[in-house]
């Protein structure tokens, strides 16, 4: 098929948060693709979707391969393969450290390149002899160009710079793991438990010393444990319980005192600023994250339709998971009232969202 949108920055004609004018952008796209059985055991599909973009007159084409192959090993158990070519029209703006997240989607424009990935994707998949179970085991590793980040030290609030002025461009990035994946698909008790190994990196020339560091949402480990069991005919009960490593973030390790203004005004400071050691780009990690939640269905089959009851609670153990941290100064004033540095302190404190939410909700089918 053929799509087409148009992307705008705000309904002025200057977007005052980001400082630049808005982006008109059209994309169209179409795709193909075709399902070959090679034999009993062997099947591939093949397709291609070609895009064109134009944005503020300049022009973007490319044409994305994809190819996959599963291959029988029996009955019970596959092989599959997968390799696939994008580009993508919009970019994601991540910031790296601590305080409110700041995270934006921008579109590629006449300066700003469109993000290119590679992926590609090994598997394994075994039904289990009893039929119930099924276990999935697949492997992959993905390469990416022409990414952007925020400059060191750069924001989008406060400034009147275009925003495509503040980030670096033509960086380049990788994402590979392991996934298992264990479903239970027959009984009264379903469910499944899945866990992710994984590394995403990101790479600048000016930043990090050039060298890769953990992308802001590298999550090394990811595990989700879901189970769903049928109480009674007309009643079921759920429960999902999700772990994650917490984001990556940038933080000074230490600071020290230079020698500033000879002559300081006030009692603010003695003639010293503070310069903080980073000892790299996301070198930081919030605290893992992890929720349990359950909930009760009670269903009952009505003339004209049938009638759910739900009760639920989210995050059942009230865990406080970060939504992101920021730093708090303590000062200390000696005995005349004045402002004494050397006594203060800053402490990191953590911001939580959403604690145990119980919930009762009603719904209606036909």
């Amino acid at each position: 098929g053929l799509t087409s949108y148009q992307i705008t920055g705000a309904a002025l004609a200057e977007d005052t948060v980001l400082g630049a004018k808005n982006a008109f952008a059209w994309e169209n796209s179409a795709y193909i693709e075709n399902d070959i059985e090679i034999n009993d055991m062997l099947s591939i599909n093949v397709g291609f979707r070609a895009t064109s973009y134009v944005v503020n007159g300049k022009s973007y084409f490319s044409v994305d391969p994809r190819l996959f192959g599963r291959l029988k090993l029996g009955t019970q158990s596959s092989l599959k393969a997968s390799w696939s070519s994008m580009q993508q029209y919009v970019h994601l703006l991540t910031s790296t450290g601590a305080g409110l997240p700041t995270d934006l989607w921008v579109p590629a424009t006449e300066q700003i390149r469109p993000a290119r990935s590679h992926q590609l994707a090994l598997g394994y998949s075994q039904t289990l002899p009893n039929q119930s179970y099924e276990l999935n085991i697949e492997a992959y590793y993905k390469a990416m160009s022409d990414l952007i980040a925020y400059q060191s030290g750069a924001t989008y609030l406060g400034s009147s710079l275009d925003w495509q002025d503040k980030v670096e461009s033509n960086g380049r990035g990788c994402s590979y793991g392991l996934e298992v994946l264990l479903r239970k698909t027959l009984g009264k008790t379903t469910g499944w438990i899945s866990y992710t190994l994984s590394k995403t990196t990101r790479q600048f020339e000016n930043q990090n010393d050039g060298k890769p560091y953990p992308f802001k949402y590298d999550r090394r480990h990811d595990i989700g444990i879901v189970i769903l069991h049928k109480l009674r005919e007309n009643v079921d009960f759920s429960a999902s319980w999700m772990f994650n490593t917490g984001n990556a973030f940038t933080m000074a390790a230490g600071k020290y005192d230079i020698l500033s203004d000879p002559e300081p005004i006030g009692n603010w400071n003695d003639g010293m600023d503070e310069v903080h050691i980073y000892p790299g780009v996301n070198t930081f990690r919030l605290r893992s994250f992890h929720r349990l939640d359950i909930g009760f269905n009670f269903h009952k089959q009505k003339k004209k339709g049938k009638r759910t009851w739900n009760i639920s609670i989210y995050n059942v153990y009230n865990r406080q998971n970060p939504f992101f941290y920021y730093f708090v100064q303590e000062r200390h004033y000696d005995m005349q009232g004045n402002y004494d540095p050397s006594q203060s302190q800053i402490k990191l404190m953590q911001l939580s969202q959403f604690p145990i939410i119980p919930s009762v909700a009603y719904s209606f089918s036909f």
